[in-house]
């Protein structure tokens, strides 16, 4: 995820005409903080869409942000993380509550990703 000049707004946002921006950032945080207790309960992710009953492109939408997750599929995949749905909005939030949280995280997932995925030659 890249971020534009003007403030946070992302280029998911322009992805995602439907949403404001705080609604962008906040399918980001939440992808993110799932995206960290799958991997905390040592998931990929096609596992953890087997377990929470979506496909691994859906998961990784979700992770991304590139869509969000209804409230079901938000319970199915606490359920699947042993997470309470609580803890999982609270983590999203505290991302929300500290901008440079949220580039730091959304930095460390750009980092993780293939050279040919994160736009890096």
């Amino acid at each position: 995820m890249k971020f534009l000049k003007s403030g946070m707004c992302s280029t998911l946002l322009v992805m995602r005409k439907d949403l404001t921006e705080q609604e962008a950032e906040w399918a980001v945080a939440v992808g993110l903080v799932l995206r960290k207790a799958r991997k905390q309960a040592n998931f990929v992710q096609e596992e953890l869409a087997y377990k929470s009953g979506m496909g691994r492109l859906t998961m990784q939408r979700i992770e991304y942000g590139a869509t969000s997750p209804n409230l079901v599929t938000l319970v199915r995949l606490c359920g699947a993380l042993n997470i309470p749905p609580s803890t999982l909005l609270l983590e999203a939030e505290k991302l929300m509550q500290q901008p440079e949280l949220l580039r730091e995280a959304i930095a460390a997932r750009e980092a993780e990703l293939p050279a040919a995925r994160s736009g890096s030659k």
